[in-house]
């Protein structure tokens, strides 16, 4: 199966939306991905890769989520930044840890996921 076969099954569109990933994450809800080319096995961020493939390969550039949903693998939701446009991105939202904005806009996401998957038909 191809590369790009296997990450689209593990992601989840939604409509107009984020494309949410369901695989393996880190500790801070970024996705993991592994490919392998001629026996070797390179481990990717799973929004990297989205970006490599759909857009540009980012270099040593940071790939950006505008929709600051770590799990979001939507290419049209993610930009090239420095570390510094990063941080400056972080904190023109108020995304920084520990802030209290931050804590409420994580319970909120978590709340808008519960949300979807109990949704009825």
């Amino acid at each position: 199966m191809a590369d790009i076969d296997r990450f689209m099954a593990k992601v989840h569109k939604n409509p107009n939306s984020c494309w949410e990933w369901q695989g393996q994450t880190d500790k801070d809800g970024y996705g993991r991905f592994a490919t392998r080319v001629l026996g070797k096995t390179k481990a990717w961020m799973a929004h990297r890769f989205s970006y490599s493939y759909y857009k540009q390969d980012p270099g040593k550039l940071f790939v950006c989520h505008s929709c600051d949903n770590t799990s979001c693998v939507n290419p049209d939701h993610l930009w090239l930044g420095t570390h510094k446009d990063n941080m400056r991105d972080m904190k023109s939202k108020n995304r920084q840890k520990g802030s209290y904005k931050q804590k409420y806009l994580e319970l909120l996401e978590k709340y808008n996921k519960l949300l979807e998957e109990n949704r009825r038909p």
